[in-house]
């Protein structure tokens, strides 16, 4: 089955290939995939989607990597409203909640925020929301020096981009324990 190039699967696709591209540190065309996949998502699900916080969430890592901080604040508050809100309407907290106001907390510190000032940005988007803040959305949750997280590839489906630009899937066979290509290690460092 093909999928339409505003579908959200598609916006998926973009969001992973560039979370590998900031991998690379190639960060203008992660953000660019990024920028795309947000606009697929608000299209087709809603400016107020968990997707869209997915996108949002990566946007503002990939804005933070580039000093961008200003920014990279806008779009992660953004994304974590977005899970407030669904965690408000449905009574459940998304799973990715915990891990994109880890990163806020984290991008607060980089921009020189203090941890009350950081405590009362967050009861303040929280009670805007119409949360309550819970005992384990505590900022000594977040040591202020776990940078935020790109998900590790890991041993399993593993996607890279060849020297052509075409994505191509590694079998799991040709991957160490890391989830790192063995054929491209022993390529690019012969013994």
């Amino acid at each position: 089955a093909a999928y339409g190039s505003n579908h959200p699967s598609v916006a998926t696709t973009l969001c992973n290939l560039a979370l590998l591209l900031l991998r690379n540190n190639n960060n203008g065309d992660a953000m660019e995939l990024l920028r795309q996949a947000l606009v697929i998502d608000e299209g087709s699900l809603g400016k107020h989607h968990p997707e869209v916080a997915r996108d949002l969430s990566a946007l503002g890592f990939a804005l933070m990597m580039v000093g961008n901080l200003v920014d990279a604040d806008a779009v992660t508050r953004r994304a974590l409203i977005i899970l407030l809100m669904f965690r408000r309407e449905t009574g459940h907290r998304h799973p990715n909640e915990p891990r994109i106001l880890a990163d806020f907390v984290n991008i607060l510190r980089e921009m020189g925020s203090s941890e009350v000032e950081i405590q009362n940005i967050i009861n303040g988007i929280f009670a805007e929301s119409g949360i309550s803040i819970l005992d384990d959305e505590v900022l000594s949750d977040f040591p202020a020096e776990d940078p935020p997280n790109i998900p590790s590839q890991g041993v399993g489906p593993h996607y890279e981009v060849d020297g052509n630009g075409v994505i191509r899937r590694v079998p799991v066979s040709q991957l160490d324990s890391q989830g790192n290509n063995i054929k491209r290690l022993q390529a690019v460092y012969p013994r």
